[in-house]
């Protein structure tokens, strides 16, 4: 299953942004218990489709500064999801923010990349 906002990657459609940028904004509204395990899942699941395509850009990014920006953010977010926040309240707020901020990150990644090598040979 696709989470929302994102188109599988067998079908070559683009991404919704829209709906990246209403997950990742919908957490500055708060979660609840039951929707946070939701949000969690959705959030992870359109960082792993960024995470895919930022990661095919990056050989082709021209500016350095750009490239090592992409490669921190996308080692930041392969932490992020590898994790499960603590039991408190205080903990999955903290671990739900940082992925939200990692998501709206790769999204910026993905639409502006800079320079782009038109071969990709870099």
């Amino acid at each position: 299953m696709t989470a929302p906002g994102i188109a599988p990657a067998e079908t070559g459609e683009p991404i919704d942004a829209a709906s990246i940028r209403s997950t990742y904004n919908s957490v500055r509204n708060g979660t609840t218990v039951e929707s946070y395990e939701m949000l969690n899942s959705t959030i992870v699941g359109q960082i792993a489709v960024l995470m895919t395509l930022v990661s095919a850009t990056v050989p082709r990014m021209q500016e350095s500064s750009r490239k090592h920006v992409a490669e921190h953010v996308l080692r930041r977010a392969r932490e992020l999801v590898g994790t499960w926040p603590g039991v408190g309240a205080r903990e999955r707020d903290v671990h739900i923010f940082d992925l939200a901020t990692v998501c709206r990150a790769l999204l910026t990644l993905h639409e502006n990349p800079g320079r782009l090598d038109q071969d990709g040979e870099r």
